[in-house]
């Protein structure tokens, strides 16, 4: 496994095609196993529509890292998942959700307010069956946003890592 991934990794086109549809096949498989996953779980409980991604994205998180432990031989280190160092974690804390309830504010005062004055319509509902702005804020922005980090930056971003040393022609 450690020949073919260093041969990939040796052609640039080839890295990054591979890198590529490596993070499509997680999204196909992800989906395609929600798909399944879900009508089963349904039978015993009612599920939401966050529920429901919420299922698909466990799926992505789960078969990105596989992957990655596949490729980087058990080892998850080199994709990024390893701690900082000297990070104060609770200034970080603070800032995070300062921003985040700044933007929360301000992205509800442009976009309900503003934008529906201007273009109003008949169903305000933004997202479909909301329950709770904490049920939306859990799985919208907090899950979502760590099983596309795994993804993205995790598994393809760090697959095509050795590239950033390379020369393109038309840079």
């Amino acid at each position: 496994m450690n020949n073919l991934i260093k041969k990939i990794q040796s052609n640039i086109i080839l890295t990054i095609l591979t890198a590529l549809i490596a993070g499509v096949i997680v999204l196909i498989v992800s989906k395609f196993l929600a798909q399944i996953t879900v009508p089963l779980i349904e039978d015993f409980f009612k599920l939401s529509f966050y529920t429901k991604n919420t299922i698909s994205k466990l799926y992505m998180l789960v078969l990105s890292i596989l992957l990655i432990l596949i490729i980087n031989n058990g080892h998850l280190k080199n994709y990024g998942f390893k701690k900082p160092k000297n990070v104060k974690y609770l200034k970080m804390t603070l800032i995070t959700i300062g921003v985040s309830v700044g933007s929360f504010i301000f992205g509800n005062l442009l976009f309900m307010g503003v934008l529906n004055h201007f273009f109003p319509a008949e169903n305000t509902t933004v997202f479909p069956e909301q329950k709770s702005l904490v049920e939306m804020i859990l799985t919208v922005w907090i899950w979502s946003s760590i099983c596309e980090e795994v993804l993205v930056r995790g598994l393809v971003q760090s697959f095509m890592q050795h590239l950033k040393s390379k020369k393109f022609g038309c840079i």
